[in-house]
């Protein structure tokens, strides 16, 4: 639910690594260089994120990006390809839906 408890699950990508995000990959922040982890965002491509921080907008990973430069990126989480690992579950595999007996 919390940012911080998402960092943990699917396959981790660190913050070095970013020629291997993948379209979907979330993306992780805090606001300072080893604090928890507080802003998730959706990778799309090209460098670009999707995210809402008041409203839902698109930035850029990049210095001279505002939204990105006010943030420490701490990495990645590949989410795709990923369904049935640990905290990963398939919706229809969920006991929370489809419970039918």
């Amino acid at each position: 639910r919390d940012a911080r408890q998402q960092i943990g699950i699917g396959k981790r990508i660190e913050p070095e690594n970013l020629s291997e995000l993948k379209r979907g990959d979330l993306l992780f922040f805090s606001n300072t260089p080893d604090g928890r982890i507080s802003h998730v965002a959706l990778y799309d491509a090209e460098g670009r994120y999707i995210h809402s921080s008041g409203l839902v907008k698109t930035n850029h990973m990049s210095d001279d990006d505002p939204d990105f430069s006010k943030r420490y990126y701490r990495g990645a989480s590949r989410i795709v390809g990923m369904e049935d690992t640990p905290g990963i579950f398939r919706m229809i595999n969920h006991p929370w839906y489809f419970n039918i007996k």
